[in-house]
């Protein structure tokens, strides 16, 4: 439905005509007329319209006014036709060389007075829809994104600036209505559970309906139904039916394996939870320790509103992951508010981490993502930032950060795309076919960097030259990757991340771990000692042992305790079938198990002296292509 705002402003009358709410991926159009006040508008005076963004980085051309037969057109004229008006596109201002590059900061149309306006004169400004002058329905549809994230709503803001005198001094006015974007139809429906539980506890079951795009509806309203809990193993079913609380309880009595599925819902897809039920010390929580919100200069030129809050809410309401470190980039440390984090981000950041954080529910780790000269790194503070220094002019460089903080509370965590070296031109930044210099990574530090990530729903994989990225960058770069940095001998778990831009921490990768509480103190001792797998999104339940030892653990043997045969032990339950399960021995594959089904346990006996540093990692794929990664698990001769 349209809404038609009259907005007086000491320049003249703005008449705006839009949608007032446009569902997600829906049709936007809108018109805009302008009449000129008593002060006239002289040449060369124009109206700056900026159009907001629906998501970061993703290459769209938002508005353009040349190619008449793409959608995002803009054109205008005077109700005077012998009074030219032109129409042209500028981008969003940013120091940021490659947001300049990318096609989606043209978001800026101007409409420009080629003579001078008397008082009186109307300007009229058309924007998308289908119809264009004298033609209607001849054009492809402008659409807004496919994102609506946000409780209270998400909403489109376009930032309007006129210049009367064509002196380019702008002022702000406020004459746009804001558009809510709302979620489309339903059509999943998720089970969220704890992917470890404990005998005869009892256990809150949630469940969240999405649209196609995975956009939450929070006031969904549809029929009844029942959750079933169904032993795996053994084929046992128990109905868990809702409590006068609107929610579910359940309470499992025996070990194993189990699945939660829905009965009596046809209309929607069901995204099944499931889980292990043992006794243990150690509970499996999930996270996503790379992502970004606004206080990030770049995403903050070039985002859709991607606020530190909205960021948080997300991860607690909508990916419903247990812990998140939200990062911020910075190149140097500095007061540049444009380019790096300065001392006010600093205190802030630590500020809304402290602030978001609840022991025992919800873990916020603050930290940020150094573009150093080494490569993109993620420095991950274990405790309130208020307990570590803003880093002085020393720390230019990833070794810096270890001189700089010492044995302190933190990690550091390597990511391996391409882009790398610590320089603000994206040009620059490019190293397709060189990689990394290996050089600067033979400094390590085997205490505060023990985990990478292996894979980002930004990038891909960065497992292995035998396993391509697919996304961003398409492949990996020989001696770029995950599995040949542990042949040369670097100590690493595993990670997984979404390295989101648009407040959206837990939409696409994430990493488990196994720790004894749900607190700072918890997760980070389970970071630090490499209890952790990674999964591209799905709730994975994963147990990998070589010899006893958990995933993460290594055993130093002399000579005289050399083993013939290391016993590989463990168990794989997924949300879907299983395709297969692989057991990595030094970067090669040492043995495949095909699934059948969404469960598998794992025994297998690797016969033969360990003579070197040797590790063990488990890979999981699922039928539908997604996949699992545990940490290795090494044994070290003396």
């Amino acid at each position: 439905m349209k809404k038609m705002s009259k907005i007086q402003t000491p320049y003249g009358l703005f008449e705006v005509e839009v949608n007032q709410e446009i569902a997600v991926n829906g049709e936007i159009g809108w018109r805009a007329v302008y009449t000129v006040g008593d002060l006239g508008m002289k040449q060369g005076g124009s109206i700056k319209i900026i159009l907001p963004a629906y998501q970061h980085q993703r290459s769209r051309e938002y508005v353009q006014v040349y190619d008449y037969w793409k959608p995002h057109f803009l054109y205008a004229y005077c109700n005077d036709e012998t009074l030219p008006i032109r129409t042209a596109v500028e981008k969003v201002p940013s120091k940021f060389s490659h947001i300049q590059r990318w096609v989606d900061s043209d978001r800026v149309a101007v409409i420009i007075a080629e003579a001078d306006l008397p008082p009186g004169s109307q300007i009229y400004i058309h924007y998308g829809g289908i119809d264009r002058a004298w033609m209607e329905g001849q054009v492809p549809p402008t659409r807004v994104g496919h994102r609506s994230t946000k409780r209270e709503g998400s909403f489109l803001k376009h930032e309007c600036l006129i210049d009367i005198e064509g002196t380019k001094e702008y002022k702000k006015i406020d004459i746009f209505p804001e558009i809510k974007v709302v979620p489309g139809e339903a059509k999943y429906l998720t089970l969220i559970a704890p992917t470890f539980i404990q005998p005869k506890e009892p256990v809150e079951i949630k469940y969240l309906v999405k649209d196609r795009f995975h956009n939450p509806i929070f006031d969904w309203k549809g029929a009844p139904f029942t959750i079933n809990m169904r032993n795996l193993q053994t084929g046992k079913q128990t109905p868990c039916p809702r409590n006068e609380r609107g929610t579910y309880e359940i309470r499992v009595e025996e070990e194993g394996i189990y699945e939660l599925d829905i009965a009596g819902i046809e209309e929607l897809e069901v995204q099944k939870a499931v889980f292990f039920c043992k006794e243990s010390e150690y509970q499996i929580y999930w996270g996503d320790l790379h992502c970004h919100s606004s206080l990030t200069p770049n995403i903050r030129d070039n985002n859709g509103g991607a606020s530190p809050y909205d960021a948080y809410q997300y991860a607690k309401e909508v990916s419903n992951i247990d812990f998140v470190g939200l990062s911020e980039q910075t190149f140097e440390f500095n007061e540049d508010e444009d380019l790096n984090i300065t001392r006010s981000t600093w205190d802030t950041i630590g500020a809304l981490s402290d602030e978001h954080y609840i022991p025992g529910s919800f873990v916020t780790f603050p930290g940020f993502e150094f573009h150093s000269q080494r490569g993109d790194t993620i420095v991950l503070f274990g405790d309130s930032l208020s307990k570590f220094p803003y880093p002085d002019e020393t720390v230019q460089d990833l070794p810096d950060v270890w001189t700089y903080y010492g044995e302190d509370q933190y990690l550091t965590i390597p990511h391996l795309h391409r882009y790398c070296g610590g320089r603000r031109a994206k040009d620059q930044q490019e190293m397709q076919h060189t990689g990394f210099t290996l050089d600067n990574w033979k400094a390590g530090n085997k205490k505060q960097e023990v985990l990478c990530e292996i894979y980002s729903s930004q990038w891909g994989r960065f497992e292995s030259n035998d396993h391509p990225m697919l996304l961003k960058a398409k492949a990996n770069v020989p001696k770029n990757t995950y599995v040949d940095f542990l042949n040369m001998g670097k100590p690493w778990g595993v990670t997984a991340s979404s390295d989101d831009h648009d407040a959206m921490p837990g939409y696409g990768g994430v990493t488990a771990v196994y720790a004894k509480e749900l607190t700072r103190e918890g997760i980070f001792e389970a970071l630090r000692s490499r209890r952790t797998y990674a999964t591209t999104h799905p709730r994975i339940g994963v147990q990998f042992y070589v010899n006893g030892l958990c995933m993460g653990e290594e055993a130093e043997i002399g000579d005289g305790e050399a083993r013939e045969i290391q016993e590989i032990r463990g168990q794989v339950i997924c949300p879907k079938e299983i395709q297969y399960v692989e057991i990595i021995k030094n970067g090669e594959l040492l043995q495949r198990i095909d699934g059948d089904q969404s469960w598998m346990d794992i025994s297998y006996e690797d016969i033969g002296n360990i003579k070197e540093r040797t590790y063990y990692y488990l890979r999981v794929k699922q039928i539908d292509g997604h996949f699992a990664w545990s940490s290795p698990i090494w044994i070290i001769p003396k």
